[in-house]
């Protein structure tokens, strides 16, 4: 199978929301700086961590489900934080969207992101046997 972009970036950025290989899906990294109504930053995001992943973990739901899975399909996440100081916050929220722990996760100090976000997180996730 070829790879099939199935969400296309919302601004035309040069890069696919969500590209299909295979069975697999990969969601290109989101920070949560946005308001997903408007694509204009948030100003309530800045310097709130917890509130920046629940951002993105909306944003992933809206990309999985245009691509007809949801996050008990995804199987690897990858966060990118500004601060490992930050990590037991990120790792809280994440808890609330995987509460069964089932993914598989890694973790980079990173030094920079556009904007005033604090982290990035992208995901892979599977589609079902036949899908």
């Amino acid at each position: 199978m070829a790879k099939q972009v199935l969400v296309p970036d919302e601004k035309g950025r040069g890069f696919a929301r969500a590209v299909r290989a295979g069975q697999f899906l990969f969601v290109s990294g989101m920070t949560g700086q946005w308001n997903l109504a408007t694509w204009e930053r948030d100003p309530k995001s800045v310097g709130d961590v917890a509130y920046q992943t629940r951002r993105i973990f909306e944003w992933a739901q809206q990309a999985l489900g245009k691509s007809g899975l949801a996050l008990r399909d995804v199987v690897s996440t990858t966060t990118f934080l500004r601060s490992m100081k930050d990590l037991e916050t990120v790792s809280r929220v994440k808890r609330e969207f995987f509460p069964d722990s089932d993914v598989a996760s890694t973790t980079v100090a990173a030094a920079d992101f556009v904007g005033t976000a604090d982290l990035e997180i992208n995901f892979i996730a599977l589609f079902p046997e036949g899908k």
